[in-house]
């Protein structure tokens, strides 16, 4: 009897114990509640600065859509980092008029290259071995054109 009264007594402290530091660690690790209208607000809040910052993105990409096609309506090339760009990113070295003209400013330089075949009729080249500028006929490059 004796024995089971220690025994008792010793589960009686060990179940205030462990109570007690239940409590203490639900005093420790408590949150303070967040009302549902406080949570809904931070939401709406991430989803305006999501929606900012993709509008954001949309604008740029309509600002270089719009640019893209104004070099294209002028017959032109796009490319913004481009040494001969304009303040639009228009290539203004190059233009393809609207008859069909190409018109170059600085030149026009001409390969070297060897094949000539069905698929490269039309081609022009400057031979290797210098002289006047020659032709592919989709057999053989020629000079008298």
């Amino acid at each position: 009897m004796r024995y089971s009264l220690v025994v008792l007594g010793f589960l009686a402290l060990g179940g205030v114990f462990f109570a007690s530091s239940a409590v203490a660690q639900g005093r420790v690790t408590a949150t303070p509640e967040r009302s549902t209208s406080q949570v809904h607000a931070n939401q709406l809040a991430i989803e305006s600065s999501r929606d900012t910052e993709q509008t954001a993105r949309l604008d740029v990409v309509d600002q270089k859509d719009a640019a893209f096609a104004a070099c294209g309506d002028a017959g032109r090339l796009w490319g913004p980092g481009h040494v001969l760009s304009d303040g639009n990113g228009c290539i203004t070295a190059l233009t393809i008029g609207a008859d069909g003209r190409v018109l170059l400013t600085g030149g026009l330089q001409i390969g070297t290259g060897n094949t000539c075949d069905p698929t490269r009729a039309g081609a022009f080249r400057m031979p290797p071995s210098g002289g006047a500028p020659e032709y592919c006929d989709g057999t053989s490059w020629r000079v008298d054109w």
